[in-house]
């Protein structure tokens, strides 16, 4: 019984010090997007910022992007933008289209 007890408290702990080892990964990314620490944490793949993720975006699609109306093309760099700043939770705010940024750049037609 004494045996039995000394297994769990000692299972008790680990748990713990993997929770203290998740808080102290999650504090240190904080310029990451949820699907970067969640890639990392399943999968051991390596994260990239929200930053880097806007950056490789306008790289990778760059033909695709200059091949758009130049209004379509600046908005999406402007949400790509947005994503850098605050990640995924900024595109689905629903005042994405509303934001400086996006405006100026042309925004969406016909939002409202």
């Amino acid at each position: 019984m004494l045996e039995r007890q000394k297994k769990e408290n000692l299972s008790k702990r680990e748990r713990s010090n993997d929770f203290t080892k998740l808080f102290d990964l999650l504090e240190d990314m904080g310029d990451f997007d949820l699907y970067d620490v969640l890639a990392e944490l399943g999968y051991g793949l390596n994260p990239r910022t929200r930053v880097e993720r806007a950056q490789a975006f306008n790289y990778k699609h760059a033909d695709w992007l200059k091949s758009l109306p130049a209004a379509a093309n600046e908005t999406l760099k402007a949400l790509a933008s947005q994503f850098a700043q605050a990640g995924t939770d900024s595109l689905e705010n629903p005042y994405v289209f509303e934001t400086p940024e996006v405006v100026k750049a042309g925004g969406a037609v016909g939002h409202e």
